[in-house]
C-alpha cells in the first residue's frame, strides 16, 4: 500500500487529535433542522451536520443523523448564518425559545412545510420519518422520505463545517 503520511488533526469535540478519525477532516453542510412535536407543540430549530442523500428512486431518501426523536422538515443554512450555531446547536428548545432568538438576532424566521425556515436560507426540504431511528451512541440515525421541497434566497454561499472551523465557531 505504499508509506502511509500522517498529519496533525485539528481536536474536535474534545476528542485528542490523535484520536481523530479521517472524516473529521472533511467539510460538511450545515443544515437548520426545524422539528415539533405531536401536534405542532414544541416548535424548535436545530443544527444537523451528520446528513445526506441516500436514493433517489423509487423515492428520493435522505439519512440523518440526530439528537432528537421527532423531526419532519430542515434547511440548509449559508455563511451568513454561522452567528446562529450557539443558538441552534448548543442551547435547548427547552431553555430558550429560538426563533424569537434568531429574530432578536437580525434574522428572519418565516413558516415554510408548517415549520419555522431561516428566509434567506440556501433551500428547503420537507421530511417525512420512513421507518424507525436506529440507536447510534450520542445520535439516532433515521431515513427520510423527501416529500417536498423550495429554493429559498439561493446558495450565494452554503454553510460547511470548514467555514465555521476556520472562523472559530467550531
Amino acid at each position: 500500500m505504499g508509506t502511509e503520511q500522517t498529519r496533525p488533526r485539528a481536536p474536535f469535540s474534545g476528542i485528542p487529535a490523535t484520536d481523530a478519525p479521517p472524516f473529521t477532516h472533511l467539510s460538511t453542510p450545515v443544515y437548520s433542522l426545524s422539528s415539533c412535536g405531536a401536534g405542532g407543540a414544541g416548535r424548535t430549530m436545530n443544527i444537523v451536520t451528520y446528513a445526506s442523500p441516500i436514493a433517489i428512486k423509487p423515492a428520493r431518501k435522505y439519512v440523518v443523523g440526530l439528537y432528537v426523536e421527532t423531526l419532519s422538515w430542515r434547511n440548509i443554512l449559508q455563511q451568513s448564518h454561522s452567528p446562529l450555531l450557539q443558538l441552534l446547536g448548543k442551547s435547548s428548545g427547552r431553555d430558550v425559545d429560538k426563533e424569537a432568538e434568531a429574530r432578536r438576532l437580525g434574522f428572519k424566521v418565516v413558516d415554510a412545510f408548517g415549520l419555522p425556515v431561516l428566509e434567506d436560507c440556501a433551500g428547503a426540504m420537507e421530511l417525512r420519518l420512513a421507518g424507525d431511528f436506529i440507536p447510534c451512541g450520542d445520535h439516532e440515525v433515521a431515513i427520510f422520505d423527501v416529500v417536498g421541497w423550495k429554493d429559498m434566497e439561493g446558495p450565494t454561499a452554503p454553510l460547511y463545517t470548514e467555514y465555521l472551523k476556520k472562523n472559530g465557531f467550531l
